[in-house]
């Protein structure tokens, strides 16, 4: 892969994250899930390009490096560290109180009824909060895109 490649999974891994943020429920380090849908792009990227290629005409290098790209591989490391920087930037470019929530939900995982307790305000309240610092966010990242 060459670094045309990455700049596209990383924008693509970025644009998916973005997509699918009110699908995160928490149960998983946000990094983690960030990760996995990169490492989804990665293998739908590779699956493109050796789709018409045979395995036994692959170069063995290049067979190596695929292969490589199924364990850890610096490429994810890298691709977490942009992803995450992105992110990072568009939280603090939002309010306090959607930094806050955004900070509490996806990061620390506090549940709803945690945060309506610490804030003293309803669960219904801190839903709505967290939806618009969501949508808030995605319009940040897609500004960014």
């Amino acid at each position: 892969m060459d670094s045309h490649d990455i700049d596209d999974i990383i924008m693509e891994s970025l644009k998916r994250s973005i997509e699918k943020l009110e699908r995160y429920d928490g149960s998983s380090e946000f990094a983690s899930w960030v990760i996995g849908i990169a490492k989804f792009v990665i293998m739908e990227q590779l699956r493109k390009k050796t789709k018409n290629t045979l395995l036994e005409d692959m170069p063995d290098a290049e067979f190596d490096h695929i292969i490589s790209l199924f364990s850890v591989d610096p490429l994810f490391v890298i691709l977490n560290k942009e992803i995450h920087d992105a992110i990072i930037a568009a939280i603090n470019q939002l309010s306090p109180e959607h930094q806050q929530i955004i900070q509490l939900r996806l990061f620390n995982k506090v549940s709803f009824e945690q945060i309506s307790e610490i804030s003293k305000k309803s669960e219904s309240a801190i839903y709505s909060l967290y939806s618009r610092a969501l949508k808030s966010l995605r319009k940040i990242l897609k500004e960014k895109l």
